[in-house]
């Protein structure tokens, strides 16, 4: 297998995630230089929602779809069905999520309930917009479109440009809530581009099977259950630092988290391309190549990330004061102590996607049920004390355990060492050879 081809076509897959990690750097600078630091705090738990609930929809129905899809050309009762879980969940959630705004801005914090409360209420608008967007994106994901989902992720963040752009031109940016109504636009828009970027593969007979709804659902309530916690798992910091220290340390340690996008963004690469790429590997009974995946995978990535844990230690002051000038000098020691994710981020990324891909998502879901409850003892010992370092300590002494974890779990279907993996540092040589790179 040429691990290269798959590198180069990976270009568009990751120019459509560095599109996805400027629009949020962007909207996150923009709310940082321009509303006061609690209105910032609101908009932080805001986002966390929206994340918790937009990535567990996806994994009840667009995580099957992409498995079902990618193995076949007869997958039209797929969409049918995947669809059917995925709007239906959508409006649902919002509902309640609308329902519960007040008594989860209570819970998370007192002392600007009302403001709080407000942005809440915008969370299911921007759930809503989005969700065409991330639907169509998953078909096109499963048939290995990739160039489209490139258009349609940089129609999200220039839109997103502009508005930011008009309503800063007219003074309507000096609250957490102005900047969604900003999101929610540009997402509504990014959505418009995807349903007709994919309408040759969603134009379909409209017809449910009860078989392709059953297949859905047995795989999805796993994938759903997993990511319910483990979203719960990598959000909970946020939310955590709001109870237990304040809106105040929450604008802090985001500041700094902020920079660990790109790991979020990597995750996203790695399960663009190795979700559709394990399980149609093992569909067809490759299991060699899995191995040669995984392995090339993780070292490529460790090595790629080299420079970010040298920047994250040595210059986080400087990169906090380059992104946010004098304030939030606090967030220095914050990111350097998160740094440590980019060693354990490629472990958990690429061996839950290929889980994912191979159809062993019991697994996911039992590790992400031992780690909340892992993540929630060293959050209730750290951040009362430490806050927003706390925080930090908490987050990466968990994605130590929990790299550590997957790698010995998944190795029952992946036979792999650790020596196998950085014995791969002569493939890179030689891709970059190949490449005349030097």
């Amino acid at each position: 297998m040429e691990f290269g081809r798959y590198l180069e076509k990976g270009a568009w897959g990751t120019g459509a995630k560095v599109c996805v990690a400027l629009y949020g750097l962007f909207s996150t600078l923009i709310a940082i230089r321009t509303i006061p630091v609690v209105e910032y705090g609101i908009y932080a738990i805001v986002q966390s929602v929206f994340i918790v609930f937009s990535s567990t929809t996806s994994s009840l129905a667009i995580q099957p779809l992409v498995k079902f899809v990618s193995e076949g050309d007869d997958y039209g009762e797929y969409i049918a069905a995947s669809g059917f879980y995925f709007f239906g969940f959508t409006l649902v959630g919002s509902l309640f999520l609308f329902s519960i705004r007040i008594p989860l801005a209570e819970l998370l914090e007192g002392n600007n309930t009302q403001s709080l409360i407000a942005g809440i209420s915008l969370a299911p608008a921007l759930v809503v917009s989005s969700s065409l967007r991330l639907f169509m994106m998953g078909l096109l994901q499963a048939r290995l479109c990739i160039e489209k989902i490139f258009w349609i992720e940089l129609s999200l963040l220039s839109s997103s440009l502009l508005f930011f752009f008009v309503a800063h031109l007219v003074g309507m940016i000096r609250v957490a809530t102005d900047v969604i109504w900003v999101l929610v636009l540009s997402n509504l828009v990014s959505s418009i581009l995807a349903v007709a970027m994919s309408r040759s593969i969603w134009t379909f007979r409209w017809r449910l099977s009860k078989e392709k709804l059953s297949s859905i659902w047995n795989f999805g309530k796993f994938t759903f259950l997993s990511s319910v916690c483990f979203s719960i798992y990598s959000q909970l910091d946020v939310f955590l630092v709001a109870s237990l220290s304040g809106i105040t340390q929450v604008a802090i340690y985001n500041a700094a988290r902020v920079f660990t996008r790109i790991f979020d963004i990597y995750n996203q690469i790695v399960q663009l391309f190795l979700v559709p790429l394990s399980s149609r590997r093992n569909h067809e009974g490759k299991k060699g190549d899995l191995r040669l995946i995984v392995e090339k995978s993780i070292l490529f990535s460790l090595v790629a990330f080299i420079p970010v844990i040298l920047s994250f230690v040595f210059f986080s002051e400087d990169l906090i004061r380059l992104l946010y000038g004098i304030r939030y000098a606090e967030a220095a020691p914050v990111l350097a102590v998160l740094s440590i994710l980019a060693l354990t981020t490629p472990w958990h990324a690429v061996f839950g996607s290929v889980l994912v891909g191979i159809g062993q998502v019991k697994i996911g879901f039992y590790l992400s049920l031992l780690f909340i409850g892992f993540s929630l003892g060293l959050y209730f010992v750290f951040v009362p004390f430490l806050g927003a370092l706390g925080a930090a300590i908490s987050v990466s002494s968990s994605g130590i355990v929990l790299a550590i974890a997957i790698s010995v779990v998944s190795r029952k279907f992946v036979p792999f060492t650790v020596a196998s993996v950085f014995s791969r540092f002569s493939d890179i040589t030689a891709f970059i050879r190949r490449r005349k790179l030097y």
